[in-house]
């Protein structure tokens, strides 16, 4: 469920949902004490939380966005087993400022990503990344009336973090695991360029 208010320069949003799943299907799992890794059926898993998103004109050419979604989860692997947290982020966010060069037809577009660490996870051996922000930069070209150029720079402070996968990945892997499929194998993009052309017929 939702509610959204509009106004003269933005809307504000909020939502709230709440997902019950049952044989839910884990990727990357690791049995205790093998070097394998494969899928584990999950008999329960519910995961509930609330999403806000808004944006704001702050002048005809300087526009504000952001989104913040905060989440949290349990599971039971089996009917016998506890029930114990699921492998999930419980905040992240998005904030972003776009300016529309005045007299021009350029565009700059700045974004944070952000994300809270990781406080609890399925087994006390998973592993909990820490929290991380990130600067994405983007410059936008009309070259006419049917193509753009884009250049951007994404991580701009080429900052090490870890994607979601590795949330629960053990901590106390086997010889083989850990020299196979280390966690850093885990990690993020660092800083990145990118440039592309977009046509339209």
């Amino acid at each position: 469920m939702g509610a959204r208010g509009e106004f003269a320069d933005g809307y504000v949003s909020v939502s709230a949902y709440r997902a019950n799943y049952t044989d839910f299907i884990q990727s990357f799992y690791n049995p205790p004490g093998t070097d394998d890794y494969t899928y584990r059926n999950i008999e329960e898993r519910e995961v509930w939380g609330i999403e806000l998103a808004g944006e704001y004109q702050i002048t005809p050419d300087l526009n504000l966005t952001g989104s913040l979604a905060w989440q949290r989860g349990r599971q039971r692997v089996d009917p016998a087993s506890a029930e114990t947290a699921a492998n999930l982020r419980p905040l992240r966010g998005v904030v972003g400022l776009s300016w529309e060069v005045p007299n021009s037809r350029l565009t700059l577009d700045a974004y944070s990503r952000f994300a809270s660490g990781v406080r609890e996870t399925a087994s006390a051996d998973g592993f909990r990344p820490a929290g991380y922000a990130l600067l994405d930069l983007y410059a936008r070209y009309v070259l006419t009336d049917q193509a753009a150029i884009t250049f951007g720079i994404t991580n701009l402070f080429d900052t090490a973090y870890y994607e979601d996968s590795a949330i629960g990945a053990t901590t106390n892997p086997s010889l083989a695991v850990a020299r196979q499929n280390p966690l850093d194998l885990r990690m993020g993009a660092g800083r990145v360029f990118t440039l592309a052309l977009e046509t339209r017929f």
